[in-house]
C-alpha cells in the first residue's frame, strides 16, 4: 500500500490557479506499507500467455490477477478462449470451496469475450453461493436481448424472493430494464420480502424507471398492485 501525504496552505481547487506561488512542489511525505515477515506477492506472467496460462490464474487469490487475465483472454480468439473455458469448468474440482467463485470467474470469462454462455449462467443462477447469484442476474440483465429463448422477466421475478437481499436487490434492480407493467408487478412482490435502506431505494428507483409502463394504468385502475394500498 502506498500512502501519499501531501499539504498545502490553499484550497486545492480550480478556483485558484495551478501557476498560483503559494502552491507546494517541493514538500511531502510517501510511505510503501507492507507486511513484517512476509513475502510480496510475486505478479505473474499475462501478456503473451497462451489461453490455458491464463485460465489457470483465475484461481488467483489476487483479485488483480484475475482481472487482467480475463482481459489477455480478450486478446485471442474468440473461439478457442470459449472451448477452452468449457474445457476448464469441466475440469473444476467439485469439492474444492472456491469452486462456485472459479465457475463465477468463468462466466465473466465469457461476458468479457462478449459470447453469452446460457449453460454456465444457469448454473450461477442456481448456485449454493449468493454471491455468484447475485453476479449471475447482473449479467443475464445485460444478456437479456440476446438471449431470445429465455424469459428473463420470469427469471427475476423469482429472484426477486430469493432468500439473500443482495439477490433481491440484484433482481429488482434487472426489473428496471423491462419496461413493462408486469416488471413492475413482479417488482412490487419484493415487499412480501425483509426490506432495508438499500431495497427501498432499489424499489424506487425501479418503479420510477418503469412509470411509464405502469401508470397509465394505475390511471386506468387496472394495474394490480392498485388492489393491494400498501403497495399502492
Amino acid at each position: 500500500i502506498y500512502i501519499a501525504d501531501w499539504y498545502n496552505p490553499i484550497i486545492q481547487h480550480g478556483e485558484v490557479d495551478f501557476r498560483d506561488e503559494r502552491r507546494d512542489r517541493e514538500h511531502g511525505r510517501i510511505w510503501r506499507v507492507t507486511a513484517k515477515d512476509r513475502p510480496l506477492v510475486q505478479k505473474p506472467a499475462i501478456v503473451g500467455q497462451p489461453i490455458e496460462s491464463l485460465l489457470a490464474l483465475l484461481k488467483s487469490n489476487e483479485e488483480w490477477v484475475r482481472l487482467f487475465a480475463r482481459l489477455e483472454l480478450k486478446g485471442h480468439d474468440r473461439t478457442e478462449v470459449q472451448s477452452a473455458t468449457h474445457a476448464w469448468v469441466q475440469a473444476l474440482d467439485p469439492t474444492n470451496p472456491m469452486v462456485e467463485h472459479h465457475r463465477l470467474e468463468a462466466l465473466w470469462v465469457f461476458q468479457t469475450i462478449d459470447t453469452p454462455d446460457a449453460a454456465l449462467l444457469d448454473a450461477c443462477l442456481a448456485s449454493p453461493e449468493y454471491r455468484v447469484r447475485a453476479a449471475a442476474v447482473r449479467v443475464l440483465s445485460q444478456w437479456r436481448e440476446r438471449m431470445p429463448e429465455r424469459n428473463v422477466q420470469e427469471t427475476f421475478a423469482e429472484l426477486v424472493k430469493d432468500a439473500n437481499p443482495r439477490v433481491r436487490l440484484e433482481s429488482v434492480r434487472a426489473l428496471g430494464a423491462l419496461a413493462t407493467p408486469q416488471a413492475a408487478d413482479a417488482a412490487m412482490s419484493l415487499l412480501d420480502t425483509p426490506m432495508d435502506a438499500f431495497l427501498d431505494h432499489a424499489i424506487w428507483l425501479t418503479l420510477r424507471e418503469l412509470a411509464p409502463a405502469w401508470l397509465p394504468q394505475v390511471d386506468a385502475n387496472t394495474m394490480t398492485f392498485v388492489q393491494n394500498p400498501d403497495r399502492l
